[in-house]
């Protein structure tokens, strides 16, 4: 029986994905994309980084997608990245009214001490940085 690993773009880590025995998808859904004001920039880089995944990238609203694929392979079940973006959690909970949506978390990347602003990932940097370019 197929796997689907949904990646969202807060899951953008091949390291991680490449260990999944399945077919790896992104769902590319504009009205999300205009929900988050993604500029023209962030889209770049996503969609240069799922190439470079060779990962499949369908067009759609992104419940409908996944519900569609997961009958299309008689699936209750799909995997995806953790995320602390409440909008892919809603997402995320949509999809577990119908599927069990199995949730693969990623190694930290630098432990800060204290939650830093998400708004902008700059803010996010200026902190993380410090920690993760210094050498132990």
């Amino acid at each position: 029986m197929p796997n689907l690993f949904w990646i969202h773009e807060d899951f953008l880590n091949d390291q991680i994905t490449a260990k999944f025995d399945g077919q790896k998808f992104f769902v590319w859904d504009e009205e999300y994309f205009q929900t988050m004001n993604y500029s023209f920039k962030r889209l770049v880089f996503i969609y240069e980084t799922l190439t470079e995944m060779q990962c499949e990238i369908y067009r759609g609203k992104t419940c409908d997608v996944i519900f569609e694929l997961a009958q299309q392979n008689d699936l209750k079940e799909i995997s995806c990245g953790a995320t602390p973006n409440p909008h892919l959690q809603k997402i995320m909970q949509e999809l577990s009214k119908n599927l069990q949506v199995k949730l693969v978390n990623l190694p930290d990347f630098v432990v800060l001490s204290k939650q830093p602003s998400l708004r902008r990932f700059f803010n996010y940097w200026n902190v993380a940085r410090k920690i993760a370019l210094t050498k132990n």
